[in-house]
């Protein structure tokens, strides 16, 4: 998960450019779709009122989780080595609860061990 910082830093950059202002839809796959359910979320990656660069409000949760890795990050039993309750928590901080919130079109590609197969959400 921290490629999406990679991510929401190139998104900050085609913010200050304007190049997001007419995306009609995103898409991602692994960090990416973290990046893009944020911004179709309606999450801003930088704050448009500042004089100088600055992150938007939005970020706070992002920026913070260094701070806060030992609720985030739950170690314990399940699937792999962390139960993955934290990340959901911290999660539904900044996206929308289900695609049909999102104010943006947006899909996601994951591989499905039912299936065998990747698949789209």
């Amino acid at each position: 998960f921290l490629g999406a910082y990679a991510h929401l830093g190139c998104m900050g950059a085609l913010q200050r450019e304007d190049l997001l202002l007419h995306v009609s839809g995103l898409a991602g796959s692994s960090a990416g779709s973290l990046a893009g359910a944020f911004l179709a979320s309606g999450g801003r990656v930088l704050d448009d009122t500042a004089q100088e660069l600055a992150l938007h409000s939005d970020m706070q949760v992002v920026t913070t989780t260094g701070e806060r890795r030992w609720e985030v990050l739950d170690p314990g039993l399940g699937f792999g080595v962390l139960k993955g309750e934290g990340m959901e928590a911290e999660y539904a901080k900044c996206l929308a609860p289900t695609f049909e919130k999102l104010i943006l079109p947006f899909a996601c590609t994951v591989w499905s061990a039912r299936t065998g197969r990747t698949e789209i959400l």
